[in-house]
């Protein structure tokens, strides 16, 4: 039986499993064909139909995760990227547009195209199915995240959005604290671009903790002074900008106080719109993540050679 015969065909006795001598399929085979590709793990594109529901539900523990393995079965990249442009292609995106096909032969989102006609499709329309795949696919990501208590931002790529499902767990253990701030800007703000017609700006992000101080004790070192020490903070302002006006702190220090830096890529910036809304952002972010007691500053720190 070659590989084109339907596998249910070996459930029949053999007087309905043969084939005529020219080898066209009987029409029992048709049949079956028919409900292997609905129900079996028929690949079902000679048919014109999605993969069979065997095959999806052997995919679906992928399909709930970040990774989406169904859609790499060679790769061996801890999280291979979905969106991805070849420039000196034909048509640049279809390296993505590839991986797009792939999930809707499972999930059967818009109807089958056989590749040597998607070929033909104008770029405009190409796009357009992309899309129409990707809108499921966001909606899957947005729900998972539900599970997890993570409001995505509305700007993030696809790519972004598996990249931040796929770290946050592990930075949710270290909620409420520094380093879980630190690691939490930077799974939701690092490499984060802004631009508009005239300029593209690259931002990083970096906190600094500005009271590297022995813990408090009360009655020893509960002292309230005036305002900082600068000496005390010089080490912490190096790296990160200006600190804005000092406040009153106990014993010469600010307790629990940090600075959170926006670093942009180019020291002259035309997007200043654009990067206050970014910077709101942030501050909403900052204020629902960082430690109750903390006071946390957000500035801008125009530094090209930090991004390398």
């Amino acid at each position: 039986m070659s590989d084109d015969e339907s596998e249910y065909l070996r459930l029949l006795p053999a007087v309905h499993a043969s084939r005529s001598e020219d080898g066209t399929p009987s029409f029992v085979e048709r049949y079956l064909m028919i409900a292997e590709s609905l129900l079996g793990r028929r690949d079902g594109g000679e048919a014109g139909v999605q993969k069979g529901m065997a095959a999806l539900l052997e995919a679906l523990p992928a399909l709930l995760s970040p990774r989406l393995s169904f859609l790499f079965p060679d790769s061996t990249e801890l999280l291979p990227p979905i969106e991805v442009a070849d420039q000196t292609a034909p048509f640049p995106l279809a390296p993505t547009e590839d991986v797009l096909e792939v999930l809707n032969h499972f999930l059967g989102i818009v109807p089958f195209v056989p590749p040597e006609s998607l070929e033909t499709l104008s770029a405009s329309k190409r796009r357009q199915r992309m899309s129409l795949i990707l809108e499921p696919l966001a909606q899957l990501l947005e729900w998972l995240s539900g599970w997890i208590a993570l409001v995505p931002i509305r700007e993030w790529s696809i790519d972004k959005r598996r990249d931040v499902l796929s770290r946050i767990v592990p930075i949710y253990r270290k909620r409420g604290t520094l380093e879980g701030l630190k690691e939490l800007m930077e799974a939701f703000f690092d490499n984060v671009v802004v631009e508009s017609d005239r300029q593209t700006v690259w931002i990083k992000t970096n906190v600094v903790d500005m009271t590297p101080a022995q813990p408090i004790e009360l009655g020893t070192n509960t002292t309230l002074a005036e305002t900082a020490s600068p000496k005390q903070e010089q080490a912490a302002l190096k790296n990160i900008g200006t600190l804005p006006m000092c406040l009153p702190v106990l014993d010469g220090m600010r307790p629990h106080y940090f600075v959170a830096g926006i670093y942009l890529n180019t020291a002259k910036y035309n997007i200043q719109a654009q990067l206050e809304r970014l910077k709101n952002t942030m501050v909403s972010f900052v204020d629902e993540e960082k430690p109750i007691h903390a006071h946390c500053t957000i500035i801008y720190v125009s530094k090209p050679d930090y991004l390398g």
